[in-house]
């Protein structure tokens, strides 16, 4: 089985749970698989996988959108701004990364290169 049809099987799978696909794949996610990205699902990634994952996306996406548009104009220095975002960042990557490893273990889910044969 291919990673696209894997992917197609997991989101059956997890219909057949009750579970909204947009639960299941982030837009972050969903634009990597749509570029091309084989990038694993994150209820099948490991903790410290999921945290890098939405941590860079929370620095990319709200670091530079609240730069240009709040704080650039404000009179606030670099490094405070740069920590705000580290922290916030953080605290949102390990917030997803319990929250699907959580959900994952609740579903008793073998590892990606194990489903759906598992």
């Amino acid at each position: 089985m291919n990673h696209d049809e894997k992917l197609s099987y997991f989101f059956e799978d997890l219909k057949r749970l009750g579970i909204k696909r947009r639960y299941a794949s982030p837009l972050s996610y969903w634009v990597m698989w749509k570029a091309g990205i084989r990038l694993t699902p994150p209820h099948f990634s490991s903790f410290v996988t999921i945290f890098i994952h939405f941590f860079a996306v929370w620095v990319i996406l709200y670091g530079t959108m609240s730069w240009f548009l709040i704080w650039r104009a404000k009179d606030i220095l670099i490094s405070n701004f740069l920590l705000m975002i580290l922290f916030t960042a953080s605290a949102f990557g390990i917030l997803m990364a319990f929250y699907y490893r959580r959900q994952a273990k609740r579903m008793n889910l073998p590892t990606w290169s194990q489903y759906p044969n598992a």
